[in-house]
């Protein structure tokens, strides 16, 4: 079949079919004698957008972003072919919007971004008026509706401070609004991605649960077996899929399970990597797809609930970039409608036969966990106050400037994977609680993909909340030595607001000078990493100190802070070329050639090296001009404060030459300290041991240095490295 794009809505293309049906799951819906795609035609311009039929109209909605706003669109499709759109809120910023027909009446339902808070809204299209929900929570995201009986379910994802969960509400009565929410999942992990689908007077629910990376997590190797300071914001582990049915109570939703235990999982494979799920439901019968990794594609799979079993269904070959709920629609004459690409990337809807119906699955009343696990641990935060500097009162921040995504394909295996950039920032704000951040897919992919760049433009400006959280627009340039070039090294590219992709690829970008000359003084900043990693050596022969006054000190691989260090790759679990380091490109060698760089620390992928950065203010620019003048520091996730200063300067500062420097060091650790360590000009020469978790000190060094940096470590084995305070002469 053909899609061919609707010029009357934008957010739709049709393909012509032999079925005629009514009935729409997912972004794919069957209405009259074609079948219907939700999907942007302007990159940029709208989000994903949903469907839904209503007698014989056809009905679209999608968010619509204009600058730092975006307005809920919905475009319907009369039988006479007559067009009509209108805005359903204008003002603020909303996103996520899904539709449903109920009773006949069209039913909407959206996210609402403001003042911090993510909101769900319920409105009745005809008449505009909300459908009240009570009790709301501050965070709640992907709502999704059905209409089963004279019920209509309301699920979505909320953010409960540790974990995401489900919540299930049915409506009744417009007036009377939602029902109190039951909670739809399994004890512990992330449940999200919720899908529905009408079975008889009730729903089946399918989602996907995850359990994130956290500190305990072991890299088992030949040579070692260590466990990793590690919680990593964005990223899914042992991935498995529940499915449920729900039903209208007379005190809100019940919920059945297929087995007796209670265990709402679904044996999918041995891919921990598979989920994203679509539920539909053909003549009694349960019908799960969803994806599973295929070297770095994802690849569709549809499984038939039958005599108890789930069965798989033979199907073409279909795939998908993006790792998000397949398009799958049930057609009258008993056939499933699929959408993917082949893997020569062409777009192509399938039929799909089902299997001879068997006996319907039973269901029992769910069975409640009597209890769940301890709270995920969050990285530890100490209590912390600003500090004064040059008469500016300056607050703590917290971020991560290098993260990938599901677009970077070096973070897809069947072990563990990515998060969509779509919604990276939506984990590390509320997982990783963080207040900035930088999505860093590799330059060179995205060259190819330019989809995935805008994806990655657009990710950045609709996650921009001032006062809350601030994403930067950046990626990561990668020199790995492409065809005849040298390897030059690894760097992210940090913009203040906006700017051009350029790749290592590039001819007028394949070297660190030649990038920096497409780019602006003051506007962007380029972060080299893993410096010391002989795959991925920088060369230090290019520096440029208006682009790079910053180095990321400890990521995913280790800390690169000099060859051999405690928390170098060999002992965190690396191996061959990872494991070991080239002390010529390491950060105190470098910092010896008079570079003068502060010390950043990322996650880049299942990492977690935080950010610590003193600046007026939470938005781009002031975070920007904090990295700019060296006001940072870098940890290995624990929430460490830190104030260091020599001669009264706080770190990143250069001074003049003092003959006798007085060096103060304030911390506030999540732990008792197991020692303080001082760098002068590439050697440890002072050490304060065994002390309290809070500690005020100062020490005068009577030989006068060049630098200065102070080392942290505390006796849970989390670090904090200090930018150096820089003297002249």
């Amino acid at each position: 079949m053909r899609l061919r794009q609707l010029d009357s809505l934008p957010m739709v293309a049709v393909a012509e079919s032999e079925g005629e049906s009514t009935s729409s799951i997912g972004s794919l819906i069957a209405h009259g004698d074609a079948l219907y795609l939700c999907r942007s035609a302007e990159p940029g311009q709208y989000g994903r957008a949903a469907m839904a039929s209503a007698g014989v109209d056809l009905h679209g909605i999608a968010t619509r972003w204009q600058n730092a706003t975006s307005q809920i669109v919905l475009s319907s499709l009369a039988s006479d072919s007559a067009c009509r759109a209108r805005d359903l809120c204008t003002e603020g910023r909303h996103g996520n919007p899904a539709v449903c027909s109920h009773g006949g009446e069209l039913v909407a339902a959206w996210e609402d971004h403001r003042a911090g808070r993510v909101d769900i809204v319920v409105v009745d299209v005809e008449t505009g008026s909300a459908i009240p929900i009570p009790s709301p929570a501050e965070r709640c995201y992907r709502p999704i509706l059905a209409s089963a009986g004279n019920a209509l379910y309301l699920a979505y994802e909320r953010f409960t401070g540790d974990r995401y969960q489900l919540e299930c509400r049915v409506a009744t009565d417009f007036a009377k609004g939602f029902g109190e929410a039951t909670v739809i999942g399994f004890p512990d992990g992330n449940d999200m991605m919720p899908s529905l689908a009408v079975d008889g007077d009730g729903v089946f629910i399918a989602w996907e649960n995850s359990i994130p990376l956290q500190a305990g997590w072991t890299h088992a190797t030949p040579k070692s077996d260590i466990t990793m300071p590690a919680f990593g914001h964005g990223w899914r582990v042992e991935t498995k899929v529940g499915l449920r049915r729900l039903s209208c109570a007379d005190n809100g939703v019940e919920s059945e399970d297929l087995t007796t235990d209670g265990a709402p999982e679904v044996e999918l494979d041995a891919n921990r990597s598979a989920g994203a799920p679509t539920i539909v439901v053909v003549e009694d019968c349960p019908v799960l797809a969803y994806l599973t990794i295929s070297s770095k594609s994802w690849q569709l799979v549809l499984k038939q609930l039958s005599d108890g079993m789930w069965q798989e269904l033979d199907i073409p070959e279909l795939y998908q970039h993006e790792r998000v709920p397949p398009a799958v629609v049930v057609l009258q004459d008993g056939k499933l409608a699929a959408l993917g690409t082949t893997a020569d990337g062409e777009m192509m809807v399938v039929d799909v036969d089902l299997l001879v119906a068997g006996s319907r699955p039973c269901f029992r009343a769910a069975v409640r966990p009597l209890s769940r696990r301890e709270v995920i641990r969050m990285p530890h935060s100490a209590a912390a106050d600003g500090v004064e500097e040059g008469g500016r009162k300056l607050q703590l921040f917290w971020g991560d400037l290098h993260m990938h995504t599901n677009i970077s394909e070096c973070s897809l295996n069947t072990f563990f994977h990515c998060t969509e950039p779509e919604e990276k920032y939506r984990y590390a704000r509320d997982i990783g609680r963080l207040d900035f951040a930088m999505m860093t897919d590799h330059a060179e992919s995205m060259e190819e993909r330019s989809r995935d760049w805008q994806r990655t433009v657009d990710a950045a400006e609709r996650a921009h909340e001032p006062g809350h959280f601030v994403p930067f627009l950046g990626y990561e340039w990668t020199a790995n030595g492409w065809g005849d070039l040298p390897i030059y090294g690894h760097y992210n590219v940090l913009f203040r607001d906006s700017g051009p992709l350029y790749s290592s690829k590039n001819p007028a970008s394949d070297n660190p000078a030649k990038l920096w000359s497409q780019l602006q003084v003051g506007e962007v900043l380029t972060i080299p990493h893993h410096p010391g990693c002989p795959r991925f050596l920088v060369d230090w022969s290019f520096y440029h100190p208006d682009f790079v006054p910053l180095v990321e000190i400890f990521q995913v691989r280790g800390s690169y802070e000099y060859a051999n260090c405690p928390m170098g790759p060999q002992a965190y679990g690396r191996v061959g070329g990872e494991g070991e380091t080239i002390d010529a490109g390491c950060i105190r060698t470098v910092l010896g050639k008079n570079y003068k760089l502060g010390f950043t620390a990322g996650g880049e992928h299942e990492g977690v090296g935080v950010t610590a950065v003193f600046a007026e203010e939470l938005t781009r620019d002031g975070i920007f001009a904090a990295l700019r003048r060296r006001s940072v520091y870098g940890t290995t996730g624990d929430r460490i404060f830190v104030e260091f200063r020599v001669d009264g300067a706080l770190m990143g500062s250069e001074i003049p030459a003092s003959e006798a420097p007085e060096l103060s060091i304030r911390v506030a650790g999540t732990t008792d300290i197991a020692s303080i360590t001082v760098v002068r000009d590439g050697e440890e020469v002072h050490r304060w041991l065994h002390l309290d978790s809070a500690v005020d000190l100062s020490w005068r060094d009577e030989t006068a240095g060049s630098y200065y940096y102070a080392v942290i470590r505390q006796t849970n084995g989390e670090m904090a490295w200090t930018s150096p305070v820089f003297l002249a002469g």
